[in-house]
């Protein structure tokens, strides 16, 4: 008999971080929804954080045709090969104006997958100013037409978007449950 298996909302995922949070000692002063819904900043009295919440594991790979769209540069740094992660380009700069409404913070990105076999979340931290300054020094920008999930006039709307990417290595994306 097959399980079925519930993907957590942002939400929720939000709500069991910050409960997490607390537990390790950070005292939480607000948090703010973006990017309708799907992304939330938690302000703490030690980080603050910019979350990111996606649906399945990482062992999933949030981008597995990495080393497809990107193989001049597995050519040349063939130990970046994998899957990598990825945020648009709006997004990220929005997050480094806020930071900069915030200089005297440390500001962390938080990617926040659900690991569907083990029903639990699993937590990576990554410095927004490398994935940024990453992605752009080696040209691992992709520029393409994404599906609009906000529903129009019962139409789906396709949009371009440019995404920045950054191979999923340990150097890059610290598992969070280690790091605090």
């Amino acid at each position: 008999m097959n399980k079925t298996i519930s993907v957590p909302s942002a939400q929720k995922a939000y709500l069991i971080f910050k409960k997490y949070l607390s537990e390790k000692g950070c005292k939480i002063y607000n948090s703010k929804e973006y990017n309708n819904s799907r992304h939330e900043l938690i302000l703490t009295d030690k980080y603050y954080f910019y979350c990111l919440y996606r649906k399945h594991s990482p062992d999933l790979g949030t981008f597995c045709k990495f080393n497809n769209y990107f193989s001049d540069f597995i050519k040349e740094y063939p130990e970046f090969c994998g899957h990598a992660e990825t945020i648009n380009k709006e997004i990220i700069n929005n997050i480094i104006n806020i930071i900069g409404q915030f200089p005297e913070k440390e500001f962390l990105l938080i990617f926040i997958y659900y690991n569907e076999e083990k029903e639990k979340f699993t937590r990576y931290a990554c410095n927004p100013y490398l994935f940024k300054k990453f992605a752009e020094k080696h040209n691992l920008i992709r520029k393409h037409i994404a599906t609009d999930h906000k529903i129009s006039n019962t139409k789906i709307q396709e949009i371009h978007e440019t995404t920045y990417h950054l191979p999923f290595k340990e150097m890059f994306f610290k598992n969070f449950d280690k790091f605090i």
